[in-house]
C-alpha cells in the first residue's frame, strides 16, 4: 500500500506460482490493480485454461503477430539472443508501476536486482518486485497455507512454467513438452 499509485498498479500475471502469490497479496492488501497476462501464442494450453478458470479478472493482452509468424522473419530466439521475452512477455505497463513476481533466488542475474526498480528501456515503467526476497519454499508455503489454486503443470514435475520450447529450457524439458504438446512441436 505504501507505493500504490492513484491509478493503481499494473500487475504482471503469468499464471505461474509466483504470479498467483503476488495477485493474492495485492488482494489481501486491498490495493487497486489491473492484472495483465501477456499472451505469447506459445504458452502451454494447461496454463491458459488455468488462468481462464481461476483468474477471470485477468486481462489477456494479445500480440499483433503470433510468435510463430515472427519466427519467419526474425528467426528462432537463442539462449544468448532472446528477443522473444522483450517482444512478447514484457511489452505492457509503459508509464505504470508494475507489480511482478520476480525473486532474487531465481538466478544469479536476478539476485542483483532489487525490490523497486526503474525500467532501463526508458518506457517510464517502474517495478515493484514484492516477493523479491522470497524463496521457492516461501512461495509454496504461502500457496498451501492460503489454499490458492495453481496450474497443474507443477504437479506434473514442471518447476517453471515458461513458453513452450524456450531456448533456456534443457533438452530434457523440451522433449517432455514435445511429447505433451505434439501440435505445437509440429507448428514449430
Amino acid at each position: 500500500r505504501i507505493y500504490e499509485p492513484p491509478e493503481g498498479y499494473d500487475l504482471a500475471f503469468s499464471g505461474g506460482k509466483d504470479s498467483c502469490v503476488i495477485k493474492a497479496l495485492a488482494d489481501m492488501a486491498g490495493v487497486k490493480y489491473e492484472a495483465h497476462y501477456s499472451v505469447t501464442t506459445i504458452d502451454p494450453p494447461d496454463l491458459v485454461y488455468f488462468i481462464k478458470e481461476h483468474h477471470k479478472d485477468v486481462i489477456f493482452d494479445r500480440p499483433g503477430k503470433s510468435l510463430l509468424r515472427e519466427l519467419e522473419t526474425t528467426g528462432f530466439p537463442l539462449r544468448q539472443a532472446r528477443w522473444c521475452c522483450a517482444k512478447y512477455k514484457e511489452r505492457g505497463g509503459d508509464g505504470r508501476f508494475v507489480i511482478t513476481g520476480i525473486r532474487g533466488e531465481e538466478s544469479h542475474k536476478r539476485s542483483k536486482r532489487s525490490m523497486i526498480e526503474t525500467c532501463y528501456r526508458g518506457t517510464g515503467k517502474r517495478y515493484l518486485n514484492i516477493i523479491f526476497d522470497w524463496t521457492a519454499i516461501d512461495v509454496w508455503t504461502f500457496i498451501t497455507s492460503h489454499n490458492l489454486p495453481y496450474c497443474k503443470l507443477y504437479d506434473e514435475g514442471w518447476t517453471r512454467i515458461v513458453c513452450l520450447f524456450c531456448p533456456n529450457e534443457s533438452a530434457k524439458r523440451k522433449a517432455i513438452q514435445m511429447k505433451k504438446y505434439p501440435r505445437y512441436e509440429q507448428a514449430f
